[in-house]
């Protein structure tokens, strides 16, 4: 579990080894024995000092950076971790001389695609809050404890959906940090205690984080309390999820899960549940 430690089915893991019925449960030898037969990659850690080679092309940048050429700076953090270096140190570097945490965030997603699979102590904090940033933290957990939300659910919503950037829009045309449509914003800004909405104004996080916490709380409560097909409602519509949990009658959340029909959704549902469990772990 070490190696998958930070996927949506080890979070699942976790929580039902908590089960008290589990806590003097022995392994079994069977499963012991083809586990140990398995031939997995083991995760790399990041690590803690950079090489020679490493430290050279950070200077290096630095260097560029400080006489405005930061194009050329960040083309070479990114030839270095293209070339055999530390990708993941390289990739802290540039996310971190990013202007905002989205930017950082998506810089070092790319350079360090992998870091789903390293251990939560086998990477720097810094690493960690680069991937998993908390930017308008005050508001967002203000705003989520109103509507009575998990604000660690909103957190790992919100990096799904625009990584923490408030000018984004989808092909869709939502808006903002919780990606609103404008129908939707309309239809609940006065409720939220947004009073003269327009479209840009869920380009305001104060705003977008009202209104989308709103829309949330909802759609929480339309679907009973169903965390899990809330998330699915919010990604691919409340008449689809409607549609979904017809077909079958699951015994627990993650088989809804996995009956859902889009992958796209799948796997937004299982992000975002992931997501959240990361923020707890590492603001908790």
């Amino acid at each position: 579990m070490k190696l998958f430690e930070n996927y949506y089915f080890a979070m699942l893991a976790r929580d039902r080894l908590r089960r008290p019925e589990l806590h003097s449960a022995a392994a079994s030898p069977q499963a012991s024995a083809f586990l140990a037969g398995l031939a997995l990659p083991v995760a790399q850690p990041v690590p803690a000092q950079p090489a020679r080679e490493t430290a050279l092309r950070i200077e290096r940048s630095r260097v560029l950076r400080a006489a405005g050429l930061s194009d050329l700076a960040d083309s070479e953090l990114r030839f270095g971790a293209r070339s055999g270096g530390q990708p993941a140190l390289l990739g802290m570097e540039a996310a971190g001389a990013a202007d905002s945490a989205a930017e950082a965030l998506h810089i070092l997603k790319f350079m360090a695609p992998d870091h789903l699979g390293i251990p939560l102590a086998a990477a720097p904090r810094r690493f960690w809050e680069l991937l998993y940033p908390l930017p308008y933290r005050a508001e967002m957990f203000a705003d989520a404890r109103e509507r009575d939300l998990d604000p660690y659910l909103v957190a790992g919503l919100i990096r799904q959906e625009s990584e923490f950037s408030p000018a984004a829009i989808s092909s869709a045309k939502a808006y903002g940090l919780m990606q609103v449509l404008p129908v939707t914003g309309r239809r609940y800004a006065r409720m939220a205690g947004v009073p003269g909405f327009s479209t840009a104004l869920l380009k305001q996080p104060a705003v977008n984080l009202k209104i989308g916490t709103m829309v949330l709380r909802k759609m929480l409560d339309a679907s009973g309390g169903h965390v899990e097909q809330t998330l699915a409602a919010y990604n691919a519509g409340p008449m689809r999820m409607a549609e979904w949990v017809t077909w079958n009658s699951p015994q627990e959340p993650a088989e809804f899960v996995e009956s859902i029909p889009f992958t796209e959704t799948r796997e937004y549902v299982q992000a975002v549940l992931r997501n959240a469990d990361m923020y707890r772990r590492l603001y908790p």
